[in-house]
């Protein structure tokens, strides 16, 4: 089993490099882009449903507390262009590791 497949689908969050076909929008200074593949069945249901690749944030941005609350999370990201998918949460107490996949550590 290679560290990838060792660490999807679950809670982690993987920091790989990306190249020039990566849409401009998603690049930042880093020079790296966060994914995920859960295991989390709401959101395996709803990408089965959609067919697509699906751009999200887990609504807690870097250095300050998770925002839980969905009033808050609306306010937060302000934009016409965001959904938001209300479903239960799974049983994680904490947010997902982020492990940089060139390194391998873990940076959360």
């Amino acid at each position: 089993m290679n560290f990838i497949s060792s660490k999807w689908p679950g809670p982690n969050t993987l920091l790989i490099k990306f190249n020039n076909k990566l849409p401009s929008h998603l690049k930042n200074e880093t020079g790296k882009i966060a994914i995920r593949v859960s295991d989390y069945y709401h959101l395996n249901a709803l990408g089965k449903g959609y067919k697509n690749f699906m751009i999200s944030t887990s609504a807690n941005i870097s250095g300050k507390k998770a925002i839980a609350n969905p009033i808050d999370i609306l306010k937060t990201f302000d934009d016409p262009t965001i959904a938001y998918y209300d479903a239960p949460l799974g049983g994680n107490l904490k947010p997902s590791n982020i492990i940089d996949l060139e390194t391998r550590k873990i940076i959360r």
